[in-house]
């Protein structure tokens, strides 16, 4: 939507014929972002309060992040100033969501099994 959307319709030819079209697209993808961002704070503390995953760092930074972005969805979808949280909240989750993944790597190829063998 940003590239092929927003763009053509900020260039749309003729004095402000465009302009309207503009505004209610870049309405719709805000609103799109920041329900986004609720289902991102929403999965990151589930993911966060699940038993057995690490580094803890990581787990307090998803809940974090989480908090962040349903913070910053609600504060967005009710005109508020508090959108701007839903960016850096994105990229917090997305740290952490890496270094749980990292931690759960090895116990993934320990635990499967070789190619041709039957597992135990």
């Amino acid at each position: 939507m940003v590239g092929f959307v927003l763009p053509p319709l900020a260039l749309w030819p003729g004095p402000g014929e465009g302009v309207a079209a503009y505004a209610a697209m870049r309405a719709l993808f805000d609103t799109l972002f920041l329900i986004g961002s609720w289902a991102l704070g929403a999965g990151a503390l589930a993911v966060a309060w699940r038993a057995g995953l690490s580094p803890r760092w990581a787990l307090w930074a998803l809940r974090l992040a989480g908090a962040l972005a349903l913070a910053g969805g609600t504060g967005g979808l009710l005109g508020g100033a508090a959108a701007a949280l839903a960016g850096p909240a994105i990229a917090l989750s997305v740290l952490a969501l890496i270094g749980v993944a990292v931690s759960l790597w090895p116990r993934a190829a320990l635990a499967a099994p070789a190619a041709g063998q039957s597992p135990p």
